[in-house]
C-alpha cells in the first residue's frame, strides 16, 4: 500500500469516526485496548481509557485500520505484563469466520462469491443462537452480534456468570457445539422417555432428531438420480446402500418418516433399513447439526476483539453491532457500508477483484484506472487491489 493510500484511506476512517455514533463495550475502562495503524503489521496494546470521549478522540486524531479491546476485565488493563493486569473475568466471545465453515480451497480458487461467502457464515451464526438459547438457557438480551466487517460474525455473552469461566470450561462448550465426543447412540437413554423427548426435548437428542428428519424429507423430495447421488456423499455409504435408502422413503409420506425416526432412536437401532448401515447417516446428521466456532477464540480469556461500530482496515466496513432479531434482515455489504456509494473516486488496480456493494456489481482489472464510488474504492484499496490515483482529492 502506497503512501498517498494510507493517507487516503487514514482520511476517510477519520472522517467516520468524526461523525459515528460509536458504541462502547459494558466496563470499557476496564478493558485493555489495542490498534493497528495503516502501513504497520504490528499491533499497539496495553492502552487503557478512562471515558467513551477519550476513546472517540483518540479514534479521530488516529484513525487505526484496526480497533481491538479485550474480552477480559481487568484491575489494571494498562500493565504490559498479563500476570500483572488483576484478570476479574471475560465476556464469552464466538468467532464464526469462513475459514472454518466453509472449504478453504473453494475461497482460494474463487469458487464462492463474498456475498455467498457471507450468506454461509450467517446460517451458522444463526445456528449458534439456537445453541446459546435453546441448550444454554441464555436471554437473548445478553448476546450481541457483530458482524466482524470481513469474513464473519463475532458473538459476545455478557453476562457476570458467564465471565467467571476459565478456560477448561470454554473449551468444554466448544467441544459440546462441535460434538466433539458425542456418542449419537445414546444408549444410556431410558426407552421410557417416550418418543416426545426426540421432538421437544432439549440438547443433543432434539438436535438429531431433527436433522435425520429434514435429512429424509430432503431426500425424499429429490428425484431418484439426485437422492443416490446425495447420499453418497456420506463419507461410506454407497450406491446399493443409498438406493436402497430412496426405496424405503418413497413408501413413507412426512408423518411416517418422523415416526419412524423417532421409534429408531428410542430403540437405538443403528440397521434401520435392511442392508443399510445407517449409523453413517446418523453421524452425517450430527455434522450437519454441528458447528466449528474458532476454538482458540472461544477458550482465551485474554482474547482482543474488535470493537463494534469500528471499520475494518481490510475492507472499509463497519463492524457491526446486532441483535439477535436483527440477524436475519441484516445485509452486509448493504448495512455495514460506512461510505458513499454517491460520489466517486479514480483508483488503479494492482490485482483483479470485484465485490457487489449496495446492490451493484463492482470490478477492477490488474493495471486498469476505474472511476468507483467511494464505498467500493476504499474497499479495493484496503483490500490491496488498489491504489489511489487522485489522493489530492477532498473526498469525504
Amino acid at each position: 500500500m502506497n503512501y498517498d493510500t494510507v493517507r487516503f484511506l487514514r482520511r476517510m476512517f477519520a472522517s467516520y469516526y468524526k461523525r459515528a455514533g460509536l458504541s462502547m463495550p459494558r466496563d470499557f475502562w476496564m478493558r485493555e485496548w489495542g490498534f493497528i495503524p495503516f502501513g504497520v503489521k504490528m499491533m499497539s496494546r496495553h492502552r487503557a481509557f478512562r471515558s467513551a470521549a477519550e476513546i472517540r478522540s483518540f479514534l479521530r486524531e488516529n484513525a487505526p485500520a484496526h480497533v481491538f479491546f479485550s474480552s477480559a476485565i481487568y484491575e489494571r488493563p494498562s500493565a504490559a505484563n498479563m500476570a500483572d493486569k488483576g484478570w476479574r473475568g471475560a465476556d464469552l466471545i464466538f468467532d464464526l469466520d469462513a475459514d472454518h465453515i466453509i472449504d478453504a480451497d473453494h475461497i482460494i480458487r474463487g469458487e464462492i462469491s463474498y456475498d455467498k461467502m457471507l450468506e454461509r457464515v450467517k446460517v451458522e451464526t444463526a445456528k449458534l443462537m439456537d445453541f446459546l438459547v435453546a441448550d444454554f438457557g441464555i436471554d437473548e438480551r445478553d448476546i450481541e452480534i457483530v458482524f466482524s466487517g470481513a469474513r464473519g460474525y463475532h458473538v459476545h455473552v455478557c453476562r457476570d456468570d458467564v465471565r467467571a469461566l476459565r478456560n477448561k470450561e470454554r473449551r468444554e462448550i466448544v467441544d459440546y457445539l462441535s460434538a466433539s465426543g458425542l456418542d449419537s447412540e445414546f444408549r444410556s437413554v431410558d426407552p421410557g422417555i417416550g418418543s416426545e423427548a426426540w421432538r421437544h426435548g432439549g440438547g443433543w437428542r432434539r438436535r438429531i432428531f431433527r436433522g435425520l428428519m429434514d435429512f429424509f424429507r430432503e431426500i425424499k423430495r429429490m428425484d431418484r438420480d439426485d437422492a443416490v447421488k446425495a447420499l453418497c456423499r456420506i463419507d461410506g455409504v454407497g450406491v446399493k446402500s443409498a438406493m436402497k435408502v430412496v426405496e424405503f422413503m418413497a413408501k413413507m409420506d412426512d408423518d411416517a418418516i418422523e415416526e419412524w425416526v423417532a421409534r429408531c432412536m428410542l430403540d437405538n437401532r443403528l440397521r434401520w433399513i435392511p442392508g443399510v448401515h445407517c449409523r453413517l447417516i446418523q453421524d452425517h446428521a450430527v455434522s450437519l447439526r454441528s458447528m466449528k466456532p474458532d476454538a482458540p477464540v472461544t477458550s482465551d480469556i485474554h482474547r482482543l476483539i474488535r470493537m463494534p461500530t469500528s471499520l475494518h482496515g481490510k475492507t472499509g466496513l463497519i463492524v457491526k453491532p446486532l441483535s439477535v432479531k436483527e440477524l436475519d434482515d441484516f445485509e452486509p455489504l448493504e448495512d455495514a457500508v460506512a461510505f458513499s456509494s454517491d460520489r466517486t473516486v479514480r483508483v488503479k488496480a494492482l490485482k483483479r477483484n470485484a465485490v457487489r456493494m449496495k446492490g451493484h456489481e463492482y470490478a477492477v482489472e490488474d493495471g486498469e484506472e476505474a472511476e468507483l464510488p467511494v464505498c467500493a474504492a476504499v474497499y479495493f484499496m484496503c483490500r490491496g487491489v488498489a491504489e489511489i490515483c487522485d489522493a489530492a482529492r477532498g473526498v469525504g
